[in-house]
């Protein structure tokens, strides 16, 4: 895929998005305000909050957040209007608040007004005008079928238009990055959405319960967030940040199982330092470490967005580059490492000239396994 299927996306999105917006705020934005209770602003600002605190995916290209709670809530209570417009708002104000990119914010603005009111749309449509009890109406048992079915069609939606703006960045399968996310993202939307109940009981005995529903999704949190962190740590060497050997191996294991489907090819691009044991010696650890950030930091620039840059242990360092265009493409990703590894180092005003040598493995030429491909590189570094 090029830049310009990107922009075309983000653009087409954008401009559906912002036009529902405006479409509800004109249609029914003085009503939303008029009737806004308690509950309503309770909701809106758990949404804000929520927002403001994401969760990422390990692995993923994004986040979830406890939002998608709220904002179910919201809309079983006040309609598609009341959430479609809350949603937006307060998604606006926290990435605001987080400095995202303009077009970032205001393609996320309008990927959740098209999933909020496809999937409002939809549950309208199967339950009818059903009366106000404050969202209760939809825990009857025959109202499960058509909420199971707005929830499947905000994850449809939902997925297809956080997971093609990454997916086209890296050059790669918008409908194969789809399938891999969406097994995640179903259970999250699971987990998330099977607390809206919880909040509309809470919330028609007393206002003031809501905010206690807040502690366990507060625990919910920040466990998540102490997963993800572990995870990272497991996968990333603690020097460059980097990944680490065992990443290494489950990126190339996935790479070639990607490959072997799409008939591609799979790169390994392996770099050493001839003299970084004296650097070691003679300045000291903490100098040699700053010296494996810069290189760290020079090879993970050359990397594409689909490559992986790591750092297998002392001076060695790989690029998996995937995909690639064979041997040759090897060799020039080889060339480019040298090349950004030429100049010297400046550690604390003092220039240190690096000697970089590196060593290529291609499948399916030098083998179709991550351990074969990781053996043929390193025995060419020698």
């Amino acid at each position: 895929m090029t830049p310009t299927s990107l922009r075309r996306f983000v653009v087409a999105v954008s401009a559906a998005g912002l036009a529902i917006i405006a479409a509800f705020a004109v249609a029914d934005g003085a009503e939303v305000v008029e009737q806004a209770d308690g509950l309503v602003v309770l909701l809106a600002v758990a949404i804000l909050v929520a927002e403001l605190f994401p969760v990422e995916i390990p692995d993923g290209d994004g986040e979830v957040s406890f939002s998608t709670t709220f904002a179910f809530a919201l809309l079983l209570t006040d309609g598609v209007a009341a959430v479609v417009l809350a949603h937006a708002l307060a998604l606006a104000i926290a990435d605001l608040v987080r400095r995202r990119p303009l077009e970032r914010l205001v393609f996320n603005v309008a990927q959740y007004a098209i999933c909020w009111a496809v999937a409002g749309g939809l549950l309208v449509a199967l339950t009818g005008d059903l009366p106000d009890e404050n969202g209760l109406q939809y825990i009857e048992l025959r109202y499960v079928p058509a909420l199971v079915a707005t929830a499947a069609v905000f994850l449809a939606i939902n997925t297809v238009m956080a997971t093609t703006p990454p997916a086209l960045q890296r050059g790669t399968s918008p409908l194969r990055t789809v399938r891999s996310d969406l097994l995640l993202n179903a259970w999250w939307t699971v987990v998330l959405v099977a607390l809206v109940p919880g909040i509309l009981v809470a919330s028609d005995y007393s206002l003031w319960l809501l905010p206690l529903i807040g502690i366990p999704l507060v625990a919910i949190q920040l466990g998540s967030r102490q997963a993800v962190i572990n995870e990272h740590e497991a996968r990333h060497d603690r020097v460059t940040g980097l990944s680490n050997r065992e990443d290494v191996a489950r990126v190339l294991e996935h790479a070639l199982h990607r490959a072997g489907r799409q008939d591609a090819q799979v790169g390994v691009l392996m770099v050493g330092l001839a003299r970084f044991k004296e650097i070691n010696e003679t300045l000291g650890h903490r100098r040699g470490d700053l010296v494996l950030i810069e290189v760290a930091r020079r090879l993970a620039g050359i990397a594409r967005p689909s490559d992986v840059a790591a750092r297998l242990g002392g001076d060695e360092f790989a690029v998996i580059l995937t995909p690639v265009d064979g041997v040759a493409g090897c060799v020039a990703a080889g060339e480019q490492a040298l090349d950004a590894l030429r100049a010297p180092v400046i550690i604390r005003g003092v220039a240190l000239d690096l000697e970089a040598h590196a060593g290529i493995a291609c499948s399916p030429e030098h083998g179709d396994t991550y351990d074969a491909l990781l053996r043929h590189a390193d025995v060419a570094l020698e």
